[in-house]
């Protein structure tokens, strides 16, 4: 007897997101908390220092997943019975680009840091951006079997680990004066990863296994598809990874104040990308022309969830950054709203992403994630020396204007387009 068929309906679209921005909700908060914590346990230098590793070892584990944190969502529902072959290569090529990235990073470039390197450390940074890979990877896929139950339970439990670990790592670095404080921050926020990627690999092993019949798609190229996924990815990442950049170009107490404004205003941009990522697979799935009634759905939603948030942060910010202590009012406030102007923009870019991922257009995503980028780096960087922080969050404003824009004219192009084979 035949599986059932998966065909994701408007309502199990909307569904899918409501989990997700559950798992918004619960990661965000965990994330506040954990960086409110660590800037009233360590001086901004040190925090700033740390903030500015963890921020480069997710970035080169986030150029090392070949965006397949955003692809398998679109790409396992279209694999039908071989979802386990799809996953398992998937991983392994993460994986080996992850080591070959961050070992180009380490060789080369190891001595910017704001930490005393060793090759034991480098070794054990490596480590950690390749168990980031995988924890990053296994939400897309989750989403992608239809398991994002288990995405905010995983998180969450991720999220109050991290806690206990900085506690835990704040303790040590206390008793023992020779350990880099820093660097045990990095610790706790990637050790307890080793507990909880098994459970979900398990689960999602299981849930990819079950029988399927798929209707009305199928893989496609994925040579080509990954290649544009690769490279709009990178570009994307680095956008987005502000953080270290301030680190390394304008130094670790800016860094400390940034840290405390992108923390807060990451809320939002992880809303808009949970709520819209079902709405890529219902698109994939759909794989018919024009505009879906998924994503009508979405879209009424995004317009009245985002801008009431962006809205509610902007009043709020200083006190919502009271979290991280008086010390970071002053200089984060204006950080926070300007990212929160920049993010009512970005929703629309995501937005976009995933309707033309959905239809199998990697090229058009690519160009709109490179444009994001090279926007938002670029310009910050030519004008930090002026605006310090201030400068990239000014850039990632402009950065995500440019990007909605061409986002909006591709998405209305597929619209009307023939649906891809």
């Amino acid at each position: 007897m035949a599986g059932p068929k998966i065909v994701t309906s408007t309502r199990s679209t909307v569904r899918s997101g409501y989990l997700l921005m559950a798992n918004t909700l619960l990661t965000g908060l965990t994330g506040v908390l954990y960086w409110a914590l660590a800037a009233r346990l360590m001086p901004p230098i040190v925090l700033g220092a740390g903030a500015t590793v963890i921020s480069l070892l997710t970035l080169l584990s986030n150029i090392g997943q070949v965006n397949l944190s955003y692809s398998l969502p679109v790409l396992l529902p279209m694999a039908g019975r071989g979802r386990r072959n799809l996953l398992r290569r998937g991983l392994a090529l993460a994986l080996a680009v992850t080591l070959a990235v961050s070992l180009g990073y380490f060789l080369l470039f190891g001595t910017r840091l704001p930490v005393q390197l060793s090759p034991a450390l480098a070794v054990f940074f490596i480590l950690c951006a390749l168990l980031w890979t995988v924890f990053v990877i296994e939400d897309g896929a989750l989403v992608g079997v239809q398991a994002a139950w288990l995405v905010p339970v995983s998180n969450t439990v991720f999220g109050l680990a991290k806690l206990a670990a900085l506690v835990v790592m704040f303790g040590w670095a206390a008793l023992e004066q020779h350990f880099d404080p820093s660097v045990l921050m990095v610790s706790s926020w990637f050790v307890p990863l080793v507990v909880v990627i098994p459970f979900v690999l398990v689960v999602l092993w299981r849930e990819a296994g079950r029988e399927v019949a798929v209707g009305g798609s199928r893989l496609p190229n994925l040579r080509h598809f990954l290649a544009w996924v690769y490279v709009g990815g990178a570009f994307y990442q680095l956008g987005l990874s502000m953080s270290f950049f301030v680190g390394v170009t304008v130094g670790p107490e800016a860094a400390a104040a940034f840290v405390a404004a992108w923390t807060v205003a990451q809320v939002a941009d992880l809303a808009t990308n949970n709520l819209s990522a079902p709405m890529g697979v219902a698109v994939a799935e759909a794989g018919t022309p024009g505009r879906t009634r998924a994503e009508v759905a979405i879209a009424k939603r995004l317009a009245v969830l985002i801008p009431a948030g962006v809205l509610f942060t902007i009043l709020t910010a200083p006190y919502l950054l009271l979290l991280f202590g008086r010390d970071y009012v002053d200089e984060a406030t204006p950080l926070l709203r300007l990212l929160m102007v920049a993010l009512l923009f970005k929703a629309v870019t995501t937005y976009c992403m995933w309707g033309l991922r959905g239809r199998k257009r990697p090229r058009d995503v690519a160009i709109v994630q490179i444009l994001l980028a090279v926007v938002t780096v670029g310009l910050g960087a030519m004008v930090a020396g002026q605006w310090g922080a201030a400068a990239y969050a000014g850039a990632f404003v402009v950065g995500c204007v440019t990007s909605a824009v061409a986002g909006l004219v591709m998405l209305t192009r597929a619209w009307s387009a023939p649906a891809e084979p």
